[in-house]
């Protein structure tokens, strides 16, 4: 059995009235002609920490997240075999090749496919700016078929923010982060539409948009040097800083580097998500920070970061 490798690699980006799940079909359909397949996150799942190490902040544990997933999936499966008239069937259809074609999504697609499904959906939906204002019923009926069959505690059009003491329920939000391997592809891959502040300091350098999540840090290794630029990339999300009220430029800080120090992915996930996406290189059995971010810390001094820290 292989593992998924950056699953949104080759796929194209419709444009922005067709419906969203356009693209996600394309996916499916791609991983589907293939050998079975396993999320990276699965197949190094025992080398997860134990489940009391959460995300700062966010206060949950990826492996308690896909732990559960994968327990809501087993006993959907069961009853689905127990009794055939409990599947429950999506129709897409489209137009390929100016062919009329369709897609049957139902709740007993595989493990992997269903958290494709709700980790695309968490990002065009709630993340992007390009469906914000847009209800396609065909969307809402998918979200509502994988919101029951893993008990997802939040509707995909009203998105909640979980006190912080709320270290049980399942939402949108946690489960598209505890799969950083399929939700930052389809950030790297320009899936989401994202307004980046005018003050940007990194302007002159083309950093996917991967580096414009704060999350991001949560994969980030420790190798050869701290990555201060790249780290101070991540808290120019406004946006984000809003929303999750914090209020200061060292607030911002703290947080970013919270996270860069968290353990709740094992660092063999980091280093193959890192080095998929250019963030790091493997030399003579040895992972390093890519040439490209050191550019960066050599061109930039403290200082610029101060300067830029006290502008957002």
């Amino acid at each position: 059995m292989s593992y998924t490798e950056d699953v949104f690699k080759g796929i194209r980006k419709y444009e922005r009235n067709t419906c969203p799940l356009r693209s996600l079909v394309d996916v499916l359909n791609k991983i589907s002609t293939g050998k079975p397949i396993c999320i990276l996150e699965i197949g190094l799942l025992d080398l997860f920490p134990k489940t009391d190490k959460l995300v700062p902040k966010e206060m949950f544990s990826p492996k308690k997240i896909i732990e559960h997933m994968m327990e809501m999936h087993g006993q959907t499966m069961e009853i689905v075999f127990e009794n055939p008239l409990y599947v429950h069937k999506v129709v897409y259809k489209y137009n390929s090749d100016n062919e009329e074609k369709e897609y049957v999504f139902s709740n007993k697609m595989m493990f992997y496919e269903d958290i494709i499904i709700i980790c695309y959906l968490y990002c065009t939906i709630i993340m992007s700016e390009s469906y914000k204002d847009s209800t396609f019923s065909i969307v809402t009926a998918l979200a509502s078929m994988m919101r029951k069959k893993y008990i997802i505690y939040d509707d995909i059009y009203h998105p909640k923010t979980l006190d912080h003491e709320d270290l049980e329920n399942i939402t949108w939000f946690r489960i598209a982060y505890s799969f950083p391997s399929i939700t930052f592809s389809i950030l790297y891959h320009n899936f989401v539409e994202i307004s980046l502040p005018s003050h940007l300091i990194f302007s002159g350098h083309d950093l996917p948009k991967i580096f414009y999540s704060p999350l991001l840090a949560l994969i980030i290794p420790m190798l050869d040097f701290t990555p201060l630029p790249l780290l101070v990339t991540f808290a120019i999300c406004v946006d984000n800083k809003k929303r999750r009220g914090i209020k200061t430029a060292i607030s911002i800080w703290n947080y970013i580097y919270e996270l860069y120090n968290s353990e709740v992915f094992p660092t063999n996930l980091k280093l193959r998500l890192c080095e998929m996406w250019g963030i790091v290189d493997k030399i003579d059995n040895k992972y390093k920070f890519t040439p490209y971010f050191k550019e960066i810390s050599s061109r930039y001094t403290h200082q610029d970061l101060t300067e830029f820290m006290e502008q957002i």
